[in-house]
């Protein structure tokens, strides 16, 4: 059990320990922890860059590791990625079953984290305004997918589609995936990307 004094800061936007104390919360892997985590993810009070820290470590924390996920820019990091920044989101069936999806929008199945790196720290960049992920699919979509065991299924994004990007510095892009039967999203690991 978490002290309720830690649990408290935790929940205060305006503590400057928050940030570190959800870093470290989720490493407990407790239903306070995810408690707290989803708490500040959608707390209007919270600023968006620690709702999005939130949300990311409760997907990276809880979240079921159901497919094979990856991400990877499309083209060399040293020549810089053109805008809209071209990657390619691999879904893998990694179970003994089909996997079956649909979708009109990749934001039905995926969402998007950009992180940019100040010395040790990264912050979260917000997505651009009018964009929301894991929305409910159209009435009649436009892809069906059935993946047998070990298939795949590869979805590009243009990440300044759904985040503001500016050139230069380190940015990192993250995924998370939702599929059918999914309570928590799955969280891919990181790739950088160079804007320019």
């Amino acid at each position: 059990m978490l002290p309720a004094s830690v649990v408290t800061r935790a929940q205060d936007p305006r503590s400057t320990d928050t940030t570190f104390l959800l870093d470290t919360i989720g490493g407990f892997r407790t239903p306070q922890a995810a408690s707290v985590l989803t708490g500040v993810a959608a707390d209007p009070a919270a600023p968006e860059e620690l709702r999005l820290r939130a949300r990311y470590l409760h997907e990276e924390w809880f979240g079921a590791k159901v497919v094979g996920l990856s991400v990877a820019p499309v083209g060399p990091y040293g020549s810089g990625h053109p805008l809209p920044v071209f990657v390619d989101v691999t879904i893998t069936n990694t179970t003994p079953a089909p996997i079956r999806f649909e979708y009109t929008s990749p934001t039905e199945l995926l969402s998007v984290y950009l992180t940019r790196s100040q010395g040790r720290e990264m912050t979260f960049l917000p997505p651009r305004r009018g964009v929301s992920f894991f929305t409910p699919p159209a009435a009649s979509p436009a892809k069906r997918v059935i993946l047998a065991p070990g298939q795949v299924h590869t979805i590009r994004l243009g990440i300044a589609n759904y985040v503001d990007l500016s050139a230069g510095g380190d940015h990192v892009v993250w995924v998370s995936a939702k599929l059918p039967g999914q309570a928590i999203a799955q969280l891919t690991g990181g790739s950088g990307i160079n804007p320019r």
